[in-house]
């Protein structure tokens, strides 16, 4: 048996950037889990079990996830904006709709390389509150089946994950995802991608898919990465659709035991509201990108 206690405090909003002034301050991921022969419980506030379970493309430095905060996003209106709700996540796994929720979940033991993974939210908003009204998120739920398997120095990973979420249950509207992602491993290389499509009731911004594909080689102390991501949202009622692309080129020196130095030259572009294939591409208040280098120590222990 083995008892597990984790507390992440963030100094910002890794959704938003460090300029952003009050949001995400604070304690993050606050949980305990249990493990044993029969799997690993967990209870708190956590990301969906989908995203331990989930396989894609191997970053060795800031991940293609917070490329959007150094990026500034086109707004709805004519003036871009620093951040939206309806930028970019840039993400695979069901993070994207359960970010640090009070819920339960399990990992199941491996049985011939197979793993289930099950998340349960009754009421996913601020811990110690109760959301459950006509109105607000409930019931959130996701299952995900991981295969795990090395053969001859081949190493193969691969996953799929469906989940829902009750958005205002007196309208009955909910709202589903499913994801996939596969690992290839070979002397050091690592092949990986991944898809994520959600659907929301109704015309809602937040339909749509989004995917990467990258290749990592690791040798010794260090190593090197590149991923391309891109996402493609509904945007608006008028069903036009905005993309957001971001390149990422990184590498990384383990300097001793937990600490690493990390460095990332990366691309962000996003076409704002109506500016996806070809339309308004001259308008720069809906088209803007950005080039960046950010290094840093990544200190664990």
């Amino acid at each position: 048996m083995e008892a597990e206690a984790f507390l992440r405090l963030n100094v910002y909003d890794d959704n938003l950037g460090p300029d952003d002034a009050v949001g995400g301050v604070g304690l993050d991921e606050q949980w305990v889990a249990l493990g044993g022969a029969f799997g690993k419980v967990y209870a708190g506030v956590k990301d969906s079990i989908n995203k331990s379970l989930h396989n894609q493309p191997i970053d060795y430095g800031i991940g293609s996830g917070d490329v959007n905060i150094w990026v500034i996003k086109p707004a709805f209106s004519s003036s871009p904006s620093s951040n939206i709700l309806q930028g970019a996540r840039d993400r695979t796994s069901f993070e994207v709709i359960a970010d640090t929720i009070p819920m339960v979940g399990y990992i199941s033991p491996q049985l011939g390389g197979f793993q289930l993974g099950l998340t349960y939210a009754p009421n996913p908003g601020t811990l110690g509150t109760n959301s459950n009204t006509a109105t607000s998120p409930t019931n959130h739920w996701d299952v995900t089946l991981a295969y795990a398997h090395e053969f001859q120095g081949i190493s193969i990973g691969f996953d799929g994950g469906y989940g829902t979420q009750n958005l205002t249950p007196a309208n009955g509207d909910k709202v589903k995802a499913w994801n996939m992602g596969l690992q290839l491993g070979y002397a050091g290389f690592t092949l990986g991608a991944s898809v994520l499509q959600t659907r929301f009731p109704g015309a809602f911004v937040n339909d749509g898919h989004g995917w990467n594909a990258g290749l990592a080689y690791a040798n010794g102390p260090w190593g090197i990465s590149y991923t391309y991501f891109q996402e493609q949202r509904r945007g608006s009622a008028a069903g036009k659709n905005e993309l957001f692309q971001t390149h990422l080129l990184s590498g990384k020196y383990a300097l001793g035991p937990g600490v690493d130095l990390k460095s990332s030259l990366f691309h962000g572009a996003f076409s704002g509201e109506g500016a996806f294939s070809g339309e308004n591409r001259d308008a720069d208040s809906q088209n803007t990108s950005g080039y960046g280098l950010v290094s840093g120590f990544d200190v664990s222990f």
